[in-house]
């Protein structure tokens, strides 16, 4: 019935138990690790998903590569709590905690239902997958949290607990358009609520939430780009006012809550996912004085993940802050991790569930409202019990259990009980999202099908089944492709079926990709069950930004950059261009095992141009390993250069150092070392 996980102390990983009729695995699956010195990454690890701490006292990037959108963080004492929008998602709006800032787990919700709205119950297949809890704010006052977002339905909702993880109770306040609020606690105690979209306002409620003390006041507006997603603080005297805009961060700041408010640019660039850039967001103080700056960045089917850097004030301005290698006002993908002076074992954000306890684990949410009597994990402990409900297809399916996907790529696979289905049943694994994809079965007249469906349309289907199980499983890439398969063979082999899905953040659910377990019913007759033993999920990629070097690099990867361009094609693959002569991009763990001393790279030079690739170590002025040349070929496209460098072995931070020309004369994909 799958297996259960047990953290034992056996250097980097987990101790795996199976039971007797589980699959004997072939690679260590690891969860933790037990300590915070430099470790790297060798080849067949499996993981759960990338995290972003490097275990070398720096993080990487997005500090979560999955979706939690238009985050809002705070601090209380010693401790981080991060909220996000989780729009038709119940339970809705996950509260994370964190002792460092990088490292986090959920801790609970604010509330189990959209329970003011009957549209989230998905009467006759209705459903509003881009309404729900949008954009919200939480603080600390009192002795309580406050975590308020408002519904594009006409509801503002204020949810207060005094305890983080809560549970909250629920103050509803009608008719009025709070839209993307910014809750703020004066020192006097009063509340305000900094909101809208093109023009912002700020509306004074009473303590409880229920009433508006002062009515909507006209602060400033901003239409081209528009501003939204409104942050509020006040430091050393200021108001200040973070507001996102044409993927640009703002903040104002004024002597007076109303204003007159002077306004700047935060940030504007797209660190290193060409086209994106970095908004909504806020900043917090931490106990020894640094600042640091939290926003987030679309990342097509990852949804869009948070992203952290540390700022400085200027003149009561936040700036971002620079070293000594001058990074141009460029946010980096790794830095320093915060100086929060706690040790923190570095721990993937999402995780595998064999379903063996009684409760729904907290990284799991349903696309709507579940109705409570279809599912079950008591009625055969150890497996997720889904009850088919009426529904044409999965979008208009109730119940759909979801989990978020965890980039730049992960996969997900399920084992399922088909011998309680009845004909027009339909349960499988999705990649769940609008558009959606899945890979299940149909019973129709007693038969087992295997079936292959993108959004309405069957691409696929075999030959009916016998099998009372069948394992499927869902295969993710950084190109947003998704692909399917299934085994009908306990996992020995794994069959494709149907076409890939290119994935996408779109404005029909505002949410990344996830893995979806389901089980709907077509038509009027009689309903059975589908029961879902486990989804586990593995990861080639572990630690952030840790290779080997056996594998190409994609340029993108880099952990610093000084003086490059990023672009991207519409299969989402990342090139590179130097601005200038002397730009450089930097790795910093690279592990070459046991040596290498060949140096490839997939380039295109422009025409008429030629360039060096100059490979050093440690450091951008650092010692040169070798020189490739990078020259105008007759084909004019992308081919592989190559030359014989130094030979390195172990873990090694590598600079990639572009000359010749005036900038801009060669563009480059990946690259990779390999020994001869």
């Amino acid at each position: 019935m799958g297996v259960s996980v047990d953290r034992v102390g056996v250097g980097l990983g987990v101790s795996i138990i199976f039971s007797a009729s589980a699959p004997t695995p072939t690679l260590q699956v690891l969860r933790y690790f037990e300590t915070v010195s430099s470790f790297s990454v060798t080849p067949n690890q499996i993981y759960e998903s990338r995290f972003s701490d490097n275990g070398d006292g720096t993080f990487t990037n997005p500090f979560i590569w999955g979706d939690f959108p238009d985050t809002d963080i705070i601090r209380v004492g010693d401790d981080y709590y991060m909220i996000c929008s989780s729009m038709c998602l119940t339970p809705g709006i996950p509260i994370s905690h964190s002792k460092d800032l990088v490292n986090w787990q959920i801790i609970g919700y604010a509330f189990e239902k959209l329970d003011y709205a009957d549209i989230y119950n998905m009467p006759n297949g209705s459903s509003l997958y881009n309404g729900g809890a949008w954009a919200p704010s939480i603080r600390y006052f009192g002795g309580k949290f406050h975590i308020s977002y408002y519904d594009n339905l006409g509801f503002f909702v204020t949810c207060i607990s005094d305890k983080p993880e809560g549970p909250y109770e629920k103050q509803i306040l009608l008719n009025y358009r709070l839209y993307d609020p910014g809750v703020f606690f004066d020192d006097d105690g009063r509340v305000y609520v900094a909101h809208g979209q093109n023009t912002i306002y700020i509306t004074e409620l009473s303590p409880d939430f229920l009433h508006v003390v002062t009515p909507q006041r006209e602060i400033y507006q901003l239409d081209n780009p528009g501003i939204e997603g409104s942050h509020m603080y006040k430091r050393n005297g200021w108001y200040y006012i973070c507001n996102p805009g044409g993927g640009k961060q703002f903040i104002w700041r004024s002597r007076s809550i109303y204003g007159p408010y002077e306004g700047r640019v935060v940030i504007d660039n797209d660190m290193n996912y060409a086209g994106n850039g970095l908004h909504q967001g806020g900043f917090l103080d931490l106990p020894n004085g640094d600042s640091w700056f939290f926003l987030f960045q679309d990342h097509d089917f990852a949804g869009r993940p948070p992203i952290l850097f540390p700022i400085e004030w200027e003149d009561d301005w936040p700036v971002l802050k620079q070293d000594n290698r001058t990074t141009y006002g460029q946010v980096q993908p790794t830095y320093p991790k915060p100086a929060t002076n706690v040790t923190v074992t570095p721990i993937s954000p999402v995780h595998s569930d064999e379903f063996s306890l009684p409760t729904l684990s907290l990284e799991w949410q349903w696309s709507h409202n579940p109705d409570d009597t279809k599912w079950s994990l008591t009625e055969r402990p150890g497996f997720m019990r889904l009850h088919a409900t009426p529904a044409r297809i999965v979008e208009e399916a109730r119940n759909t259990l979801v989990k978020r996907l965890i980039g730049p790529s992960i996969s997900g696979r399920t084992l399922i009980d088909l011998s309680n289905l009845k004909d027009g049943d339909v349960t499988g694994l999705a990649m769940w999202n609008l558009p959606f994809a899945y890979i299940g079965i149909r019973q129709e007249n007693g038969q087992r099908i295997p079936v292959m469906v993108i959004e309405d349309v069957i691409i696929e289907v075999v030959q009916p089944i016998t099998n009372n199980q069948i394992h499927f499983k869902v295969i993710t890439n950084d190109q947003s492709f998704a692909s399917f398969y299934y085994s009908l063979d306990n996992e020995k082999t794994y069959i494709k079926l149907g076409n890939d899905l290119q994935m996408a953040l779109t404005y029909a659910t505002f949410l990344g990709s996830r893995f979806g377990l389901f089980c709907y019913h077509v038509g009027n007759g009689t309903s059975g069950f589908a029961d879902f033993d486990y989804l586990r999920l593995e990861s080639t990629v572990g630690p952030a930004n840790h290779f080997n070097v056996s594998e190409p690099i994609s340029i993108g990867y880099y952990d610093t950059d000084c003086n490059t361009t990023l672009h991207r094609s519409p299969t989402n693959e990342q090139t590179l261009t130097p601005t200038y002569t002397g730009a450089w991009v930097c790795f910093n763990n690279i592990n070459f095992d046991q040596g290498a001393n060949i140096f490839q790279v997939n380039a295109s030079a422009i025409a008429g141009q030629r360039g060096v690739i100059e490979i050093r170590r440690d450091r951008f002025d650092g010692e040169v390993l070798g020189r490739c040349s990078v020259q105008d070929a007759q084909s004019r496209g992308f081919q592989i250069y190559n030359t014989t460098i130094t030979p390195v072995t172990g873990v090694k931070k590598i600079y990639l150092v572009f000359t010749g020309g005036s900038g801009g004369f060669f563009t480059i994909r990946n690259f990779q070392f390999s020994s001869k």
